[in-house]
């Protein structure tokens, strides 16, 4: 089944751009410009958005934040 599904489908890679997006990290943000570096670095991160809610609730757990 799979195999009907992929027959002639063109496989391509992630661009830093679209990779980036996945991670939840802002357009805005500024990459070195070496593919190689920047994919490594965005794997190798925790998403933004995912730290952001593990620092609130680590905020909240403490009792210097409030829900």
């Amino acid at each position: 089944m799979i195999d009907a599904i992929l027959d002639g489908a063109d496989v391509r890679s992630l661009n830093t751009l679209a990779l980036a997006r996945l991670q939840s990290f802002d357009d805005s943000y500024q990459w070195s410009g070496k593919s190689s570096i920047d994919m490594r670095g965005i794997g190798n991160s925790v998403c933004p958005k995912m730290m952001q809610a593990l620092l609130a609730a680590v905020g909240i757990a403490l009792g210097i934040a409030r829900p």
